[in-house]
């Protein structure tokens, strides 16, 4: 393998890797905002606000 054929499989990996995370964090942040719950409007005030 040439230092030109490592240098690119090198950069494919570590772009594959970002690629991975990249995923991974937006999995998590769409977890995240659809378990938020719903501000709605209450006549009692709650003992601790949740919004």
């Amino acid at each position: 393998m040439t230092a030109r054929m490592q240098k690119h499989v090198a950069i494919g990996a570590v772009l594959l890797v970002v690629a991975l995370l990249l995923a991974a964090n937006a999995r998590l942040l769409v977890a995240a905002i659809g378990s938020q719950p719903a501000c709605v409007a209450a006549s009692a005030a709650p003992a601790k606000r949740a919004c």
